[in-house]
C-alpha cells in the first residue's frame, strides 16, 4: 500500500484544488517541439486532491482539455475531448540520501 492510500485510511482529509489553466503556455511549447500535428484547443481543467503527509504532500487528480489535431489523411482539423490520470509526490529532500 502506497503512502496516500494509507494516508485516507487513517481518515486524514484531502483538500481539493481544481482551476483552469490557459493553454498558452503548452501551446507555446509544443510550438518549439518535433511534433507539429497537435495544440491545446481550450483551457485545461485541473482537478486534484492534495494529501499533507509529514514533509511530504501526495496529489493525485485529473488534468482534461479540449485537443485539436490533424487528421493525416486529409489534413483536416479535428478536435478531440482528453484526459489524463495524475498523481504525483513532493517531499523535502533528505540529507545523506539520494533517490
Amino acid at each position: 500500500m502506497d503512502r496516500a492510500t494509507a494516508y485516507r485510511r487513517n481518515n486524514r482529509e484531502a483538500r481539493e484544488v481544481s482551476f483552469l489553466q490557459s493553454e498558452e503556455d503548452v501551446n507555446r511549447r509544443l510550438a518549439h517541439g518535433p511534433v507539429h500535428e497537435f495544440r491545446v484547443g481550450g483551457a485545461i481543467a485541473v482537478d486534484l486532491s492534495l494529501l499533507p503527509a509529514g514533509m511530504e504532500l501526495f496529489f493525485e487528480g485529473q488534468l482534461s482539455a479540449p485537443m485539436v489535431a490533424s487528421c493525416a489523411r486529409c489534413a483536416e482539423e479535428f478536435q478531440r475531448a482528453q484526459r489524463a490520470s495524475v498523481s504525483f509526490r513532493v517531499g523535502a529532500a533528505r540529507r545523506g540520501r539520494r533517490r
